[in-house]
């Protein structure tokens, strides 16, 4: 089936993709129903299905939605990350209601591979056919993934050898002396030194000047991500791109009541600085916002932007595929602020102005708090698999039972010392370490983190290798929640800092202790 859209209206051309659609659940349903059916009716199904999902994720409409993401939400999907990158995550469901999820998953990566490829709809039975099938065309994406995953790690690699060689090169060291024996090598190697004592230190032999075996021991020096995301903060607009992911992954914004990143450059105490906050209509949520040293070029101090939530996620995506970012006036409308990149074309993110009619919040953070904490990024793995262990536990308990237990949503907390351990609702004798804090008195009542909350910042600190320090926070009630602050410092001597309130949890009904006020 070729699909084409007719019509003009964004309204009539979803009416024309549900027609369409149609046609193509009763396929895949005329599949299922002859057991799984012929292989040939499959890829005629597939091939309809990618026919709509390549001509419908190039339709927009007049806010700049694609008309599939429009589509996906009407039929209560959700337009994930995962989603907005292949959306046949969330069409095939719609269309195959009796396949495994296993499968489900195969033939949307083999659809997407296909998309990655650029096959024409009209092409693609004869690619999969000529590919082997799906198991071939399977085969032939991930070998491609590989590569491109090899690739990503070998420039990630070379890129921290060298800054950990600049590291050591730039660090203390000894006055140059004689090797016991002669060798042409020159660069890092491994010694035995014989130490005196009193500072003073012999070499008695070379190791080795393999680099295979030397490379190791330098990379220990620096983080494992955080390198190339330095790197591209350092990119124009690149300390704002960062900001804004980390907010982002943050705070769970399709969770959000009118979610938005706003964005101002201050003076505060004759000192010139940009916030980045995230604001939402919603009465509490988990916030993040961060402070930039220095101001965002061209935005006039005090004047207000923002970026929706969909803009935000543009400027996200699109960072690392388009270069020379910069701020300037709308040629549209000269009152107006945009972001703008101009290679390897032009690409264009309206800033916006706040609604006037609507009231915002912004979380509260406090300069200085007496109970502190810290956060080591060594943790969070840790963390995170204990919360993974839990759910196995649930789902395994499940099958046995004749009332499911929900999956857990919550985290009871007590201290154990100086450390603050995160605690199963459904076994306090099951515990793991979650901070150290100076905190000597116990919880006057009973306190929770959100789960979803914890994961989220376990991921985000975990990419950027991120400790972190703060101290527990009160509002209408006592210890309303955590704040942690991080710095993130630039080759330029500059320093930003990221601020994340994770408001508590106070009731059963998951109710989160005031962390917000109205800006």
């Amino acid at each position: 089936m070729s699909f084409a859209l007719l019509k003009n209206s964004p309204e009539a051309q979803i009416e024309e993709m549900e027609d369409a659609f149609k046609a193509i659940r009763q396929k895949a349903q005329d599949y299922e129903r002859h057991e799984k059916g012929t292989i040939a009716k499959l890829y005629t199904t597939l091939a309809d299905l990618y026919a709509f999902g390549e001509t419908s994720r190039i339709k927009f409409d007049e806010t700049g939605r694609p008309l599939t993401q429009q589509f996906i939400e009407h039929h209560n999907g959700k337009w994930s990350k995962p989603v907005r990158g292949n959306p046949y995550i969330a069409l095939l469901p719609q269309a195959f209601t009796n396949l495994s999820a296993s499968l489900k998953s195969q033939y949307a990566q083999v659809l997407h591979h296909a998309h990655s490829m650029k096959v024409m709809a009209a092409d693609f039975q004869q690619w999969l056919i000529v590919g082997e099938g799906i198991k071939g065309r399977l085969e032939e994406a991930a070998d491609l993934a590989n590569g491109t995953a090899r690739q990503i790690n070998a420039r990630a690699k070379q890129s921290r050898l060298v800054h950990a060689g600049s590291v050591l090169t730039a660090g203390p060291r000894s006055q140059i002396v004689a090797l016991p024996t002669a060798t042409p090598h020159k660069g890092f190697a491994t010694v035995l030194v014989e130490i005196d004592g009193n500072n003073n230190a012999s070499i008695l032999r070379l190791l080795d000047t393999d680099s295979s075996k030397i490379d190791p021991l330098i990379l220990k020096l620096v983080p494992t991500q955080a390198t190339e995301r330095e790197r591209s903060a350092e990119r124009p607009m690149g300390r704002l791109h960062r900001a804004i992911e980390l907010i982002l992954n943050l705070i769970a914004p399709q969770n959000l009541n009118d979610c938005h990143v706003r964005i101002v450059n201050r003076m505060e105490r004759g000192n010139a600085c940009c916030h980045v906050d995230a604001i939402s209509t919603s009465y509490s949520f988990m916030w993040a916002g961060m402070v930039l040293e220095g101001h965002v070029p061209l935005l006039p101090v005090d004047h207000i932007v923002a970026l929706d939530v969909t803009a935000a996620h543009d400027f996200q995506d699109s960072f690392g595929r388009f270069d020379e970012w910069d701020i300037g006036k709308a040629v549209s409308s000269p009152d107006n602020y945009e972001l703008t990149a101009t290679a390897p074309t032009a690409k264009i993110i309206a800033l916006s102005t706040l609604p006037q009619d609507q009231t915002f919040r912004i979380g509260s953070p406090i300069l200085k708090g007496k109970q502190g904490i810290t956060l080591s990024h060594n943790l969070l793995p840790d963390i995170r698999a204990f919360i993974d262990c839990w759910r196995a536990d649930t789902k395994r308990a499940n099958a046995k039972r004749k009332m499911l237990r929900g999956s857990p949503r919550r985290l009871a907390m007590q201290l154990d010392g100086e450390r603050l351990q995160l605690v199963r609702d459904d076994a306090p004798n099951i515990a793991t370490d979650f901070l150290t804090t100076k905190r000597k008195i116990d919880f006057a009542e009973p306190r929770w983190l959100a789960i979803a909350d914890v994961e989220r910042l376990c991921w985000t600190l975990g990419a950027y290798e991120s400790d972190a320090t703060g101290w527990f926070v009160d509002s209408d009630v006592g210890d309303a929640g955590l704040q942690f602050n991080t710095t993130f410092p630039n080759n330029s001597g500059q320093q930003d800092i990221l601020t994340v309130l994770l408001p508590t949890v106070i009731s059963n009904g998951m109710h989160y202790a005031q962390a917000c006020q109205e800006i």
